[in-house]
């Protein structure tokens, strides 16, 4: 059983581990931009700031934010006229590391109010929203 789950960590979990790291590693070069989930509170009680959430509808119809756009990852491109230019995007995923890449990919698009919603639904739901907490684990 031992092998089977080191087999299993191997090649479900080791690449999306990696992923995540190098996105986190090497992210903030690309140009991108973090937003904490204070700053974006604060932006979005002022309604200067639109949330765009990657995370799968099936999550997102378990607990979001209210208000926030949700897009899957590999939709985003296709859906770009449903984002606002005159206004800051926050990007969120679970914990930062896929917004980080739809951020960059928004930049390239011409969207210079995108930024990566630092630590995503997790730490939004810890920090500001408690009652998101039991949608993050």
């Amino acid at each position: 059983m031992r092998k089977r789950e080191i087999i299993w960590y191997f090649f479900l979990y080791f690449p999306m581990y990696a992923k995540y790291s190098i996105a986190r590693k090497f992210g903030q070069k690309g140009g991108v931009e973090d937003i904490s989930v204070q700053e974006a509170k604060e932006e979005y009680d002022r309604a200067n700031l639109i949330i765009l959430d990657l995370r799968f509808k099936e999550t997102y119809d378990k607990g979001h934010i209210e208000g926030s756009i949700n897009l899957e990852a590999q939709d985003v491109k296709k859906n770009l006229a449903l984002l606002p230019r005159d206004k800051t995007i926050a990007v969120m995923c679970w914990g930062g590391g896929l917004s980080q890449a739809v951020t960059k990919m928004l930049l390239k698009k011409g969207f210079t109010n995108a930024r990566n919603l630092k630590g995503g639904m997790t730490s939004w739901a810890l920090e500001v929203d408690s009652e998101l907490k039991d949608y993050i684990w």
